[in-house]
């Protein structure tokens, strides 16, 4: 006890350094978080646009970030498939390419409205290639034209279900927009 009344300015000043030192370690935190928002915002979207379409490389099989360019570019892969199997070559390359960037967009971070749906029309137009494929090496092309059809019907599917999102996304923009506006 007397060695705490002895001490006591010596503590007092410890707590008021102790005390700063969290002040000043929450006052830098909010700073980099305002600085950082300040660094989004003052990007243009059209920037943004461009950065994005500019990561984008078809040929590659990278991640597509909007549904019209995802949907682009499988309509792509699968028609030039379909003619190559049409002239009775092996596609297993190109079925192995779309199940691959098909596998990539499902386990990705990025989240979209309908992602399980558009992507599960392009998994089963995948399935539909695959057998149009098998029965092309078979010389068994009886079913093909069916399958061609299942094909650009699940196409269409996944195109239909990524519109919605992007129209239920515009919706959600806009309504946000208008918030602020107002306020």
């Amino acid at each position: 006890m007397k060695l705490i009344k002895e001490n006591k300015w010596i503590i007092i000043v410890i707590g008021i350094i102790i005390v700063l030192l969290v002040v000043y370690f929450l006052v830098s935190m909010a700073n980099d978080a305002k600085e950082s928002s300040k660094e989004l915002d003052n990007r243009k979207v059209s920037d943004l646009v461009q950065e994005t379409k500019g990561s984008i490389d078809e040929d590659s099989g990278a991640l597509v970030k909007s549904n019209v360019e995802r949907h682009r570019y499988y309509e792509k892969r699968f028609y030039d498939a379909e003619r190559k199997v049409m002239d009775n070559k092996n596609i297993d390359k190109e079925i192995d390419a779309i199940k691959d960037t098909i596998e990539r967009e499902s386990k990705a971070t990025f989240i979209f409205e309908n992602k399980e749906n558009v992507m599960s029309g392009y998994l089963s137009a995948l399935i539909s290639l695959s057998e149009l494929n098998e029965n092309t090496k078979k010389n068994d092309t009886e079913n093909n034209k069916m399958l061609i059809e299942s094909i650009n019907d699940n196409l269409t599917y996944s195109q239909r279900e990524g519109l919605k999102a992007e129209i239920k996304t515009k919706k959600a923009v806009e309504e946000e927009m208008s918030k602020k506006n107002d306020e």
